[in-house]
């Protein structure tokens, strides 16, 4: 491992294969770390109603922790368990499009069935997005529950590893299928290995990680059902007053007026 952090471009040329790590390989994930979380910052603007910043900062912190997780463990799986004859980016491609795909179907079941246990059981920590505890009624920034915040990262980056074991066991299962799918996408880069970790570590990720992390922040954020249970325990709303509600009061303050004078 310390020859490719130290002269990737030289195992490059040596190995004739694409190799995850490398300063090269980690500079351009965090480019693109930047770059798929300024796509949350445009949807917080686009979206009706806005989150509030703190709100929102809660939520993506959940989807930047557990990314990071992923991360490594889309590495471990492309470096440590594909054999040294299988090229790793053909691992990583296969990884990074399963995640957007598949992956998002599993965690969005996950996510959804613990909101119905949380609604039946009220259980704070399983109603995604919400922060406040069942006995509140009273919604600030002041009033937020970090213990809830802190429950929920768990139980996402748990939800997160699930769904990466079930895609790891999807591709063992279909092994060879998926070996030859993402030699075939990557056959054209086979004489640049620069060019292809670029292929699968920017453009790939790029186009599959911001569309996943917008539809990943849908079901993140608080549901618009538990939004609206949650209001209804607050405050009395407040109730519009029209014609009928003056003509009543005026009634009523006749019948004092004429009450008092038949007491005189």
């Amino acid at each position: 491992m310390g020859s490719y952090l130290e002269a990737p471009e030289k195992e490059l040329e040596l190995e004739g294969k694409c190799e995850l790590l490398g300063m090269f390989g980690f500079f351009i994930q965090f480019v693109l770390g930047i770059v798929c979380f300024s796509v949350l910052v445009i949807k917080r603007q686009l979206e009706s109603p806005k989150r509030s910043l703190i709100i929102w900062l809660l939520d993506v912190s959940k989807q930047g922790i557990s990314a990071l997780l992923l991360h490594f463990f889309n590495l471990f799986f492309s470096v440590v368990v594909s054999s040294e004859n299988e090229d790793q980016c053909v691992w990583y491609l296969n990884n990074v499009l399963l995640d957007g795909s598949i992956g998002i179907i599993f965690q969005w079941i996950f996510v959804r069935c613990l909101e119905i246990l949380a609604r039946k059981l009220k259980i704070d920590a399983l109603t995604s997005g919400c922060y406040y505890s069942y006995e509140q009624n009273e919604f600030s920034e002041n009033t937020i529950d970090y213990s809830i915040w802190a429950s929920q990262m768990g139980i996402w980056c748990l939800i997160s590893t699930i769904s990466k074991t079930l895609i790891y066991i999807i591709l063992n299962i279909w092994i060879d299928f998926f070996n030859k799918f993402g030699a075939e996408i990557l056959s054209k880069f086979k004489d640049n290995p620069k060019l292809e970790l670029i292929f699968v570590m920017i453009v790939v990720p790029f186009c599959i990680s911001c569309l996943q992390y917008w539809i990943t922040d849908n079901f993140l954020k608080e549901s618009d059902e538990s939004r609206i249970e949650r209001l209804s325990r607050g405050k009395e709303p407040l109730v519009q007053i029209g014609p009928e509600y003056y003509d009543k009061k005026n009634t009523e303050k006749n019948n004092d007026i004429n009450d008092n004078n038949n007491n005189v």
